[in-house]
C-alpha cells in the first residue's frame, strides 16, 4: 500500500498540486481534509497557490482537494480492510496449518472482497477487483510468454541437432524461431 502522506504516484503525479507542496504543507493538507475541517472552500483560501504548471499562481480549487480526499479515504479504507483481513488471515492459519500459501492468499482476496462488499465500499472493491484483475492478465501473459520461450528452446535445439541443416540454413531458422527474420 503506498503511503498516503505521499503524492500520488500515476503517470503524471509530479504535475499535481500535492507534489507542489512541500513536506510539511503535504502533511497538513491530509490531515485537514481527513478531519474535514476548515470546510474545502475555507482550506483553498488558506492553501498556497499553484507554483507551477498551467494553474501557476491560481487557488487550488475545491474539486482538487475533494479528489485528494477521496483518494486518502480510500487507501485508508484498504488499508483497514488489509489489516483486518491480515489478523483473519492469522487467526485462520494458526487453526488450519494445512493450507498452501496460495490457499490461505485465495481465502484472504476473498475475506477482503467481502469486506469491501459488507462495508458498502464501491470504491475499494472496484480499486480491488481491477488489481486482481490486472494480476490475472500480468500472470496469462507469464505464462503466454513462458509457453512461448519453452516452444522456441525446442525449435532451437532440433535445429541444432538437425544434421541436414547447413550452418546457414540453421541460422536462418533461428532467426525465424526469434522472430528475427
Amino acid at each position: 500500500m503506498s503511503d498516503p502522506t505521499q503524492p500520488r504516484r500515476g503517470k503524471q503525479w509530479h504535475r499535481s498540486y500535492e507534489a507542489q507542496l512541500t513536506e510539511p504543507e503535504r502533511h497538513a493538507l491530509h490531515a485537514a481534509l481527513l478531519a474535514r475541517t476548515p470546510t474545502d472552500v475555507e482550506l483553498c483560501r488558506q492553501l498556497p497557490p499553484w507554483r507551477k504548471g498551467p494553474w501557476k499562481d491560481q487557488q487550488v480549487r475545491s474539486n482538487t482537494l475533494s479528489n485528494i480526499r477521496d483518494r486518502l479515504e480510500l487507501e485508508e479504507d484498504m488499508r483497514a480492510t488489509e489489516e483486518t483481513t491480515d489478523l483473519i488471515l492469522a487467526a485462520v492459519k494458526t487453526d488450519t496449518a494445512g493450507l498452501t500459501p496460495e490457499q490461505l492468499e485465495a481465502f484472504g482476496q476473498r475475506i477482503f472482497t467481502t469486506l469491501a462488499i459488507q462495508r458498502r465500499d464501491p470504491k475499494t472493491f472496484v480499486a480491488l477487483r481491477r488489481q486482481r484483475l490486472q494480476a490475472q492478465a500480468l500472470q496469462l501473459n507469464r505464462e503466454k510468454f513462458e509457453e512461448l520461450k519453452r516452444h522456441q528452446a525446442e525449435a532451437a535445439e532440433q535445429t541444432a541437432t538437425d544434421p541436414a541443416l547447413s550452418p546457414s540454413e540453421k541460422a536462418e531458422r533461428y532467426r525465424q524461431i526469434f522472430g528475427l527474420a
